[in-house]
């Protein structure tokens, strides 16, 4: 009976070391669980600022794009407004000089 109970109560004492080697185990695995989930915090607030900064920096080139496809919008249509009125103006000369020519002709006619 003796044996017994001095087996029982190392038995005891093995399982008493083991309960605090598995508690301060477990104080260590909360600890590093805590340190984990701050770094996956400081990551994901950092992921979620550079979304942000993409995000607006698309958006920005989305809107530069649309400004410079504007502006050359408006260069092609003055380019052609310049063109019409440049061809218009030709027209207008040639017109204004065969008919300088014609009164040139009546009057050299009239004076011969």
């Amino acid at each position: 009976m003796a044996k017994r109970t001095e087996k029982a109560e190392n038995t005891a004492e093995e399982l008493e070391g083991l309960i605090q080697k598995l508690e301060s185990r477990k104080e260590e695995l909360k600890f590093e669980n805590g340190q984990r989930q701050e770094e996956i915090e400081q990551l994901r607030l950092e992921l979620e600022s550079n979304e942000d900064k993409w995000s607006r920096r698309n958006k920005q080139i989305k809107i530069l794009e649309e400004q410079v496809k504007n502006i050359s919008q408006g260069n092609s249509d003055k380019e052609k407004r310049l063109i019409e009125t440049a061809k218009h103006m030709h027209d207008r000369l040639k017109a204004l000089e065969d008919e300088n020519n014609e009164k040139s002709k009546i009057i050299t006619g009239n004076i011969d």
